[in-house]
């Protein structure tokens, strides 16, 4: 039976890795990548579509694992079941098969791996030639692969047009295209992967997954069960329930991009500590490392003297540049701004705010001490909030107004101040009570342990970039990289798609690979062309 299973799946991606199309079926995701294998510091490109996750936007978590701290999860935004990622590999990575995980998680916090596939990955300095093995069957012609009469010049821009075999009435949900170097990867053209996902839960979580335990440390004897995290970078509050009987919790995070500092607030603004939780983690399996044939142990050694190069002139063949168009989130406007180096005052915090009028209030209480309140109008009535303000220093909190009270001013670069009670009920009843920005003119500035509230540092939606990926403009340096062109989400035109590119400094062929995708999930195709450059 297993001879039989693995025949049929044998048979299943030959036809995949053709241009025959291949149903999918809507608990399937098709994912492509921009090579077949990867070398230890390259840029692991890729771009997947599941028709059943189709739809509002979701949050994804991506995770390879087996890296350590090389490779770090983090979060994808899938739009209408598609999305695009990247990953750097670190110089470092030892070679072996690292499996790739891509989940979704249900409203309930149940997580549900919509990929699962294994990465290749080889350090180059790891190897030497006498390991290899030679397959001399890496060298046949493969026939899913349609061949262009047309030749184009070495380190010159490169255009081509190629007609798409799909019914272009259908409906596309997405092309990726890659061009890569035919020659390096002679023989190993397994791009497209099929994943096939469990049951994807219908409710699906519309946030960033956090699971912890809270440990109140004087407890007394009001239970609660509230809890807060604050975005203060972004000025989002988001809240859960503490189980008050095993002191767990899982939060939802609004979705933040790259890393933020987030802040953790008890309801009643009792001292806690918060610890992160891995939920039913799953056992490590190590997988044996790839195989390293001919073929590779030839790229192997190009690639080094690619490295080389490229160390030479101080340059990156391949870069990825950060999407400006994507602005973040808008943050509402301060009802006061001070900027305090503008005022020629020594001293701290209450001295300026002695010779100023603004709604942040230092009251003494005792010798040398101070609590703070801020007032607010309700209604045309000024009235106090019960709460203490909430200090941001840096970016990290704190409600000790008399560690505020103290802060020298040749220190403080700038106060925004937050009071209009309209802003803060829109934020949170936690901002009842005003949030005060204190940004420090040493950014490194941390608050000391005994006057912050507890804060983590984690991973949010991994940062868009710019679209296509290609090498490098022509300069005096040499252009050198593997990979040539990577789009994961190209809009063809009349039934075809447009390529305009640098070619690289190097006589070879070029493969051209296109993978489509359709909204119903029934099938998706691979173009395969290749094109000589001499």
């Amino acid at each position: 039976m297993d001879v039989l299973q693995r025949y049929f799946r044998f048979v299943l991606w030959s036809f995949f890795l053709g241009t025959i199309p291949l149903v999918i079926r809507s608990q399937t995701t098709s994912i492509h990548f921009d090579k077949p294998y990867y070398f230890a510091g390259e840029y692991v490109f890729y771009s997947f579509c599941n028709a059943a996750l189709r739809g509002d936007t979701i949050i994804a978590k991506v995770d390879l694992e087996g890296t350590g701290d090389l490779v770090e999860p983090y979060y994808l935004s899938v739009n209408n079941g598609c999305a695009e990622g990247y990953i750097k590999l670190d110089f470092t990575l030892p070679s072996g098969s690292y499996p790739l995980k891509i989940g979704v998680y249900a409203e309930d916090f149940e997580k549900s791996l919509v990929v699962h596939t294994v990465l290749h990955v080889f350090n180059d300095q790891e190897h030497t030639a006498e390991e290899t093995i030679d397959i001399d069957s890496l060298t046949a012609a493969d026939p899913s692969i349609s061949y262009v009469s047309e030749a184009f010049e070495v380190g010159k821009q490169l255009e081509h047009t190629i007609d798409l075999p799909v019914n272009i009435d259908a409906e596309v949900q997405r092309i990726s295209i890659s061009v890569r170097d035919h020659k390096l990867f002679t023989g190993h053209t397994a791009t497209v992967r099929l994943a096939k996902s469990a049951q994807l839960p219908s409710q699906r979580l519309q946030g960033i997954p956090f699971f912890g335990s809270r440990k109140v440390e004087e407890p007394g004897r009001i239970r609660n069960h509230l809890l807060f995290a604050f975005n203060a970078q972004d000025m989002v509050f988001d809240g859960t329930g503490v189980n008050l009987d095993t002191d767990e919790f899982n939060l939802a995070l609004t979705p933040f991009s790259e890393k933020r500092q987030i802040l953790f607030l008890d309801y009643l603004d009792r001292e806690i500590s918060i610890t992160p939780r891995v939920p039913d983690p799953a056992p490590q399996v190590v997988l044996p490392k790839p195989r390293l044939d001919a073929s590779i142990a030839r790229h192997l050694l190009s690639y080094r003297e690619e490295k080389k190069i490229n160390r030479l002139f101080k340059q990156v063949a391949i870069l990825t540049i950060p999407d400006s168009t994507n602005t973040g989130r808008t943050v509402p406007e301060p009802v006061h701004f001070i900027d305090v180096q503008n005022y020629d005052l020594r001293g701290t915090t209450v001295d300026l705010m002695k010779e100023i009028l603004v709604s942040l209030k230092f009251r003494r209480n005792g010798k040398d001490r101070y609590r703070t309140q801020m007032m607010y109008q309700r209604y045309g009535i000024t009235k106090l909030f019960s709460r203490s303000p909430l200090f941001l220093v840096n970016n990290l909190g704190t409600r000790d107004g008399n560690y505020i009270a103290h802060l020298p001013l040749q220190d403080i670069e700038s106060f925004k101040i937050y009071s209009d009670y309209g802003v803060l009920e829109k934020l949170s009843t936690m901002a009842f009570g005003g949030l005060v920005y204190v940004d420090m003119l040493d950014p490194n500035f941390v608050l000391a342990n005994e006057h912050a509230l507890p804060v983590m540092r984690l991973q949010g939606v991994q940062a868009p970039i710019q679209y296509p990926i290609a090498i490098k403009e022509p300069v005096e340096a040499p252009a050198v990289s593997s990979l040539l062109f990577w789009h994961p989400n190209v809009d063809p035109e009349n039934g075809q798609v447009r390529l305009d590119f640098q070619a690289a400094d190097v006589a070879t062929d070029y493969l051209v690979e296109i993978v489509v995708h359709y909204k119903n999930g029934n099938n998706a195709q691979i173009v395969r062309q290749l094109v000589r450059v001499q």
